[in-house]
């Protein structure tokens, strides 16, 4: 199964720049509200479906797992209901359960494009608005009779299940723009990412980056086809990507090449200049075109200690030459920390369900509140200290502890900035830490390991 998420102008935006917390809840709650009105489209049971008075009525269930963390069902519900109430009669687990089941994960892909679309003037840098594109294994809890997430491991070991989520991000706002969730057995990179890319307003005004395994002719030419600009590392020139089959220097290099693609060579095609013949299942706008013709520099740029990394990109050499290329593609780091903090400090690895739909609204959740806790803290200035020089910034994990407070009501806007503005992170911009790849791809975290 596979979802992504289809975009929404329902709601005037606000500008990124000068947002305010009143104004992110605001924003988050009038699309809790536009989804409430149109929830027939999304529960299981039109006609009938959360029809009835009740306090798990649909806003309450939606607002209950955008707030969820790593507690027990229970201790969720307490969170919701009954936290500054010690007297609160709180919902039973089993009607949450059953309440949340009615709902459909479509609710919350209408609920993120609903939240985002709020939101406009968003930050640029060269002129362009700067996304990363990459995809992240996300474990989840076993279920037998899920096969298209099971991933049989070693001989003699039980299978596991994962999905695959591929997000479009936003290197200089950190925010998530767009997102595919494929189950693993159904996942294809290169799909995922071209329907992300594909999905984009405005295509001429941003740059994609990408890792080396999105540097491929394909994706060099639906991004030109679209009028996207691109910065995608691919495998150097020692390897078996498209950068090999050509006559390139074992050293710095920044070369502009034409090339005319096809999947068959004639005899008529012998005076063709710069033909390349590739197999024709790795291009799918064959399908259009016998031929297909793509323009693309190729920037070779030295790491140090031996070690190089190939980029291509369309940008023009006079404006961008190989240091801007080089520092444009490291922002894109902005995404591997987006994942690390989802699935770390907003808990996304302690699931509340083994059901797949279930699995699925609190995947989108996550995306969301990720989102939220980004724009609220983004709304937040912190003088610095005075006889200090380090620059200072909300820590993440306060923002997203306080955020799902300030969206059940629990604390004012006041209460949030003087909070978020505590315990504040040092800025390192020069700091250099390995990739910890214990932390890459661990497990869901089990039921029976959870806080009460």
């Amino acid at each position: 199964m596979s979802v992504n998420f289809t975009s929404t102008d329902s709601f005037s935006p606000v500008s990124i720049n000068t947002v305010a917390p009143d104004q992110v809840l605001n924003a988050l709650l009038d699309s809790i509200q536009a989804l409430g009105q149109n929830r027939s489209e999304y529960c299981i049971h039109p006609e009938t479906d959360f029809t009835r008075p009740c306090r798990l009525d649909f806003s309450t269930v939606v607002k209950t797992i955008l707030c969820f963390s790593s507690s027990t069902v229970r201790g969720e519900l307490s969170t919701t209901f009954g936290i500054l109430n010690p007297d609160a009669d709180l919902p039973t687990k089993n009607a949450f359960i059953m309440r949340r089941q009615l709902i459909r994960p479509s609710a919350f892909q209408f609920l993120f494009n609903a939240f985002m679309s709020h939101f406009t003037d968003f930050k640029t840098q060269y002129g362009y608005r700067i996304l990363a594109s990459d995809c992240t294994i996300h474990s989840i809890p076993s279920n037998s009779k899920d096969y298209n997430t099971m991933v049989q491991g070693k001989p003699g070991a039980k299978p596991y299940h994962q999905l695959a989520i591929e997000t479009l991000h936003d290197a200089l706002t950190d925010v998530i723009v767009d997102a595919v969730v494929n189950d693993f057995n159904d996942y294809s990179e290169e799909k995922a990412f071209l329907q992300l890319v594909g999905n984009l307003k405005n295509p001429e005004t941003c740059i994609i980056t990408a890792d080396r395994y999105y540097g491929s002719l394909n994706n060099i030419a639906h991004l030109s086809r679209i009028g996207a600009h691109f910065v995608l590392r691919c495998k150097d020139i020692d390897s078996n990507g498209f950068a090999s089959s050509y006559q390139l220097p074992d050293s710095e290099f920044d070369l502009s090449f034409h090339k005319k693609l096809t999947f068959h060579r004639r005899k008529a095609d012998a005076d063709i200049p710069d033909l390349q013949v590739i197999a024709k299942r790795s291009f799918d706008l064959f399908d259009e075109s016998d031929y297909f013709d793509v323009n693309f520099r190729l920037v070779r740029v030295d790491l140090g200690g031996g070690n190089f990394e190939l980029l291509v990109t369309d940008l023009p050499r006079d404006l961008f030459p190989p240091d801007v290329i080089r520092k444009i593609y490291w922002k894109r780091w902005k995404i591997e920390t987006s994942f690390r903090r989802i699935k770390h400090i907003m808990a996304s690895l302690f699931f509340h369900s083994y059901k797949h739909d279930s699995v699925l609204q609190e995947i989108f959740a996550k995306l969301i509140m990720y989102n939220f806790a980004t724009l609220v803290s983004a709304a937040v200035s912190i003088p610095p200290t005075p006889g200090k020089k380090q620059k200072r910034f909300v820590n993440f994990s306060v923002a997203v502890y306080e955020s799902r407070y300030f969206l059940l009501g629990k604390i004012n806007a006041a209460s949030l900035l003087k909070r978020l503005r505590q315990d504040p992170c040092i800025v390192r911009p020069d700091r250099v830490v390995s990739r910890n790849k214990r932390l890459d791809n661990q497990p869901a975290k089990p039921f029976n390991a959870r806080a009460v």
